[in-house]
């Protein structure tokens, strides 16, 4: 189990460092901070929903409303009133969050407040003695560690759950080791499946019903889950292929958008999943619409889809120069990637949380590189000036 997780987090940890290591500054996308760092200073105040995509971002202010943000690093030891979204590689909470908090992250650490629930995705949840939450937790990863308080009931889906603090309300706990110290106490019943099986009794730890379920051993390998693996590759490859010759010449500013800015096409592409499909139902007031909305619905699914290819034309391109090709085709990339890109798709739980980049990363790459060909294609074929008027 050890070197299971490890492997996961290393994994985990690798990825996100190249995709922080491929962001480079630029400007130009509106509403979205595209610089290294982004810092809101001690008692200043921003008001009003917040989008960032930096190497590091430190919310020492006030955040007045939402923040959705994508980052190497992210702090925030002031305060924000509103909800919290985040995809980042390390997360540090010492402030206060006023609201929902939902984070995919190789590792979050809590040593403030949060007033409402928090769902975490990624490696490692440290809610530090003294930490307090007040509403529920919703944990999938590696590792937690709970040391402070959460007022309502805690559920998790991981590798190792270690209890030291408090829980107010009941315990749903799925995880491969489960470790409750002396000190714990929950308040509501707690239902438990572990390989290990806790001696609880007499102990006033648990207020309510105490279940124990054992964890069932799985198979390494199935059949139909290595089936469905070369059916989706095969069928991305072959996708994505075909897409790559439709596309022609904007293929490369795409895939070099990706790699010379990589995390504001995370930032653009994680607005664009947000923003258009709101954009389009808000459109179906009108009847008429519908037809329209239904049309570019589907065109937007597509293009969700087609998303992972310009990570798996990067991916491949590297690995190739890396084995000494020198110019590899964007075909050959796409060759090479995809199989890796699904490998690791295929981590438990952590898959996700890649394909979710994958998606934003190459979604943004899309609509920025598209844009920048388009506009590069466009100066190149207007004409210098008006054609002269010659006198009558």
């Amino acid at each position: 189990m050890n070197m299971c997780t490890t492997l996961v987090r290393n994994v985990v940890a690798a990825v996100i460092a190249s995709v922080t290591a491929a962001a480079a500054p630029s400007h130009g996308a509106a509403g979205l901070g595209s610089s290294g760092a982004y810092v809101l200073e001690e008692g200043k105040t921003h008001k009003g929903a917040l989008y960032l995509g930096n190497h590091r971002i430190t919310i020492a202010g006030k955040q007045e409303g939402d923040l959705y943000a994508m980052a190497g690093k992210v702090e925030v030891p002031g305060t924000i009133t509103g909800d919290l979204m985040l995809m980042a590689g390390e997360v540090d909470i010492s402030g206060t969050i006023g609201d929902t908090v939902r984070v995919a992250a190789k590792s979050l650490t809590l040593t403030g407040n949060i007033k409402g629930d928090l769902l975490f995705g990624g490696g490692t949840l440290r809610i530090a003695k003294g930490a307090r939450i007040g509403g529920d937790v919703r944990f999938g990863g590696g590792q937690l560690v709970l040391d402070g308080t959460v007022d309502g009931d805690l559920r998790t889906t991981s590798g190792e759950v270690t209890l030291n603090g408090t829980v107010g309300g009941d315990a749903d706990l799925q995880a491969d080791i489960v470790t409750i110290a002396p000190e714990a106490r929950i308040a509501g019943n707690l239902d438990y499946t572990s390989r290990n099986q806790l001696d609880l009794e007499g102990k006033g730890i648990v207020a309510g019903e105490v279940q124990h379920k054992a964890m069932k051993p799985r198979p390494r390998v199935a059949f139909k889950g290595v089936f469905w693996w070369f059916f989706s590759t095969a069928t991305a490859l072959l996708v994505g292929l075909a897409a790559l010759a439709l596309a022609g010449g904007v293929t490369p500013s795409i895939v070099g958008t990706l790699r010379t800015e990589g995390l504001r096409s995370a930032g653009v592409g994680f607005i664009a999943a947000i923003a258009v499909p709101v954009a389009l139902l808000v459109t179906c007031i009108l009847v008429i619409t519908i037809p329209f909305v239904l049309i570019a619905l589907a065109l937007f699914v597509l293009l969700i889809y087609l998303a992972k290819m310009p990570v798996a034309v990067a991916i491949g391109s590297r690995i190739l120069k890396a084995l000494g090709r020198a110019e590899p085709s964007v075909f050959q990339g796409l060759a090479v990637g995809i199989p890796v890109l699904y490998l690791l798709f295929a981590i438990p739980l952590l898959g996700k949380l890649l394909r979710f980049g994958c998606v934003f990363a190459g979604l943004g790459a899309i609509l920025i590189g598209a844009w920048t060909y388009r506009q590069a294609h466009s100066s190149a074929t207007d004409p210098a000036g008006p054609p002269p008027v010659c006198p009558s």
